[in-house]
């Protein structure tokens, strides 16, 4: 289940280079009545796990000084990017309120801005030829 409705045509071709295109059930549909919407949405996510993700990385990231500039934003783009897997990009209306998630983006962004000019210029420092 995926909340990308636009990325239909990746899903076929994905499923067809895994080879198990054949077998797959590939469908757009409109929630119209039934229970909840939060229900089924609890139902579809592990969003307290998801949540959990997002704690922790709000901990590893949140205070942290660029003493290392180069790896700390490799370590923080590596984290975020975990996390993207885990995230159902849910609307917000269907995040539980206090939603960590955007705490998180907010940090991610933070900090990969105020780390990245020198992280760049230690990547050019270290990648530049020997003379």
């Amino acid at each position: 289940m995926s909340t990308h409705i636009d990325r239909a045509s990746e899903v076929e071709f994905i499923l067809g280079e895994a080879g198990v295109f054949e077998d797959a059930q590939i469908f757009i549909s409109e929630f119209l009545a039934g229970s909840e919407l939060s229900t089924l949405v609890r139902q579809a996510w592990d969003l307290d796990e998801v949540e959990r993700e997002y704690e922790a990385f709000l901990a590893a990231f949140e205070g942290r000084s660029a003493s290392d500039s180069l790896v700390q934003v490799t370590r923080l783009v590596h984290a975020w990017r975990r996390l993207l897997l885990s995230d159902p990009a849910l609307p917000r209306e269907l995040l539980p309120p206090q939603w960590s998630g955007i705490r998180a983006a907010e940090l991610f962004h933070r900090q990969h801005a105020r780390w990245s000019p020198a992280a760049t210029d230690e990547w050019r420092r270290l990648s530049a030829p020997k003379r």
